[in-house]
């Protein structure tokens, strides 16, 4: 899977992650992450925020994977 500029480009893993996801807490953050991403770009920004505090909170994000998630709180942070 390939990451640029914040957004998943491997459909194949998009579509897919969901089915797998019990199976490993990376995978569960990737469905959760993708879905993050599904509700801000159909404007459900409230909704989104909550998820990614989520995704940092219970069963947190990969460190690794921290200042890419933290570099998408910045827009909802510049609508408030």
């Amino acid at each position: 899977m390939l990451l640029f500029a914040g957004k998943l480009t491997s459909a194949d893993v998009i579509q897919n992650v969901a089915k797998y996801a019990e199976l490993s807490d990376k995978l569960d953050f990737l469905k959760r992450y993708i879905e993050f991403h599904e509700l801000y770009e159909s404007g459900r920004f409230a909704v989104a925020g909550k998820l990614l505090v989520q995704i940092l909170t219970v069963n947190p994000a990969p460190k690794n994977f921290w200042p890419t998630v933290l570099v998408d709180v910045i827009p909802l942070l510049e609508g408030l």
